[in-house]
């Protein structure tokens, strides 16, 4: 369900259309590249950089609800209004979720944190460098910036917000292929372009 919404050309001529399906071939195209990196949070361990541990993760979580948002855009007409109300709470979940985890993880990182307060010194870097750092920073643990269980709820949230969007996805439109076998008269005017696809007479333009 996270791949965007397929824009269809039944009127080629309709203002926007182009617009989405450009916007649809892109979201499609970064979801896969997202899939794709998702799983360097499971090879890259967080005790060695917990940026290039956890963005493969967080930027998923971004590129899924794109893909959800382009579903809704190509509904737009049709959209239900306990769906909008999910979607806007989906929006919400997951901008929490992402803001409030980078937060956490530049106030945990304690290179920029004692950086940026101007407290270390020469030994402290080299001490870090040395894979040291727990030793040589346990005299002043940081605080946590958001109470544990806080965010352990806006966790939860998003993860029942991210269950349930197959549920409130507006209705997509309905994908039929005809398939028929051709008279040999069929496959003759279609080779001579007097008669199109579906057996109709060409019309005169």
């Amino acid at each position: 369900y996270q791949r965007a919404a397929i824009m269809l050309d039944d009127n080629p001529h309709e203002p926007g259309l182009k617009t989405q399906q450009t916007v649809a071939f892109v979201v499609n195209s970064l979801f896969c590249i997202s899939t794709m990196a998702f799983p360097l949070v499971l090879v890259i361990p967080p005790t060695y950089n917990v940026w290039m541990h956890s963005i493969p993760f967080l930027q998923m979580a971004l590129f899924q609800w794109a893909a959800v948002a382009c579903n809704y855009w190509e509904a737009r007409e049709y959209v239900k209004k306990h769906e909008a109300l999910f979607f806007a709470g989906l929006t919400l979940a997951v901008l929490s979720f992402v803001s409030l985890a980078v937060a956490d993880f530049r106030h945990y990182d304690v290179l920029v944190a004692e950086k940026l307060a101007g407290n270390w010194t020469a030994a402290d870097y080299d001490a870090y460098e040395s894979e040291q750092m727990t030793e040589a920073f346990s005299s002043r643990p940081l605080e946590p910036l958001l109470p544990w269980w806080f965010m352990q709820t806006v966790d939860i949230v998003w993860l029942l917000f991210q269950g349930n969007v197959r549920k409130f996805l507006p209705d997509s439109p309905c994908i039929a292929m005809d398939i028929h076998l051709l008279t040999e008269e069929e496959v003759e005017g279609l080779v001579t372009g007097e008669v199109e696809l579906g057996g109709e007479p060409k019309r005169e333009a």
